[in-house]
């Protein structure tokens, strides 16, 4: 109810300009034939695509966000998909007996913390960390009963979001994600016209500026947009496992076109000779042997202050462009010997660029996000 509330506090901000600017277009009809009627491509190289079942698709440069919409009145309301803050997948690897491995994705720029057991509360990087050289792989000469996962999800606010793993199969093998939260899977909301020139044109609140964008005539591409859409509800939402090889490189793969070994607990596929020598540099493309990961079951999140817990002066990983000795290397695979100054150059995180923000114009309320 909350969402749903700001949501129209944004619609009506949103609203003052678009009815002071142009008129307004609503499909007529029953819910199923006004999806039907608005469905396409709005916008080229950035934009959002809406699709007859209610459903959407948020896109930009290497960025994609899913969710459904629906009306209000005079007004479309869109609600994204949300990720889990914290995934942990798990898998039983025999090689490690007593031992366990396990990967750290998405911790580098967020403010985390990890608890083993009994043990205490260890940050995951250091502050101000950089020079990264991934995967981060964190090995233990025992398999931990229990994971607790922390984030500071208010700068301003002393407490820790908690969330509690129990290995009650005992796995050893783990890989731990991390969602930070970011802007575009806020729940957003826009308005559709038709121009000067009776094409019809979608106003977002957050992107698009202020004419919006176009719906497409003829899409080209809309076939290569229902398959994206497709393999995101088969693939994604509902994926319960991921396929990983031995430096955490992951797949989508079909695995009947591999046999599984039991004695490893692996997916393997006959061997190509022929690439050896590509799969020896590109090791985290090597799709030969993989090992699937079970998505695990957290227990919901709660709040814990911080001097309710034990901190270690310790960090997990520890990874500066100033102390390139000091600092986490991946020990999985023979690295080829680099300078000191190429280390030193900061490995910068794939930029996650989305439609054009909406800009500050004669009404600021027009281009301020929504906050859930």
């Amino acid at each position: 109810m909350m969402i749903k509330t700001s949501l129209m506090v944004c619609v009506m901000m949103m609203g003052i300009s678009v009815s002071a600017q142009r008129k307004g277009y609503l499909p007529q009809g029953e819910n199923q034939e006004r999806y039907k009627e608005i469905s396409g491509r709005y916008g080229s190289n950035d934009g959002i695509c809406l699709f007859e079942d209610g459903t959407f698709m948020l896109y930009g440069y290497a960025t994609a966000v899913f969710g459904h919409y629906g009306f209000e009145k005079d007004y479309l309301l869109f609600y994204t998909d949300k990720q889990d803050l914290f995934e942990i997948y798990a898998h039983q690897d025999p090689s490690l007996g007593a031992g366990t491995k396990m990967a750290f994705v998405g911790f580098e720029d967020g403010n985390t913390y990890v608890k083993f057991d009994k043990d205490s509360v260890k940050q995951v990087f250091n502050d101000d960390a950089n020079c990264f050289s991934s995967p981060f792989v964190y090995e233990k000469n025992t398999f931990p009963r229990s994971i607790s996962l922390y984030a500071a999800e208010n700068s301003e606010d002393d407490s820790l979001a908690l969330w509690n793993y129990q290995n009650d199969k005992g796995f050893n093998n783990f890989v731990l994600v991390h969602n930070k939260a970011r802007r575009e899977y806020e729940d957003f909301s826009g308005a559709l016209y038709k121009n000067e020139d009776n094409q019809l044109v979608i106003q977002l609140s957050n992107y698009g500026g202020e004419d919006g964008y176009k719906k497409q005539e003829s899409d080209h591409e809309w076939n290569d947009i229902m398959m994206m859409k497709n393999e995101y509800l088969t693939s994604f939402k509902s994926r319960d496992f991921m396929l990983v090889n031995k430096h955490y490189g992951t797949f989508e793969r079909d695995l009947s076109t591999y046999r599984l070994d039991k004695s490893t607990n692996q997916y393997m596929r006959q061997d190509d000779p022929d690439n050896d020598a590509y799969y020896e540099d590109n090791v985290y493309q090597d799709d030969r042997i993989l090992s699937q990961f079970l998505k695990q079951n957290l227990v919901d999140r709660v709040m814990k202050g911080r001097e309710e817990l034990v901190f270690s002066d310790s960090t997990i990983f520890f990874s500066s462009c100033t102390e390139i000795e000091k600092s986490y290397r991946y020990k999985g695979k023979v690295l080829k010997k680099v300078d000191d100054e190429e280390l030193k150059e900061v490995v910068a995180p794939l930029i996650m660029t989305l439609p054009v923000e909406q800009t500050d114009t004669g009404n600021e309320k027009n281009s301020k996000k929504i906050h859930k």
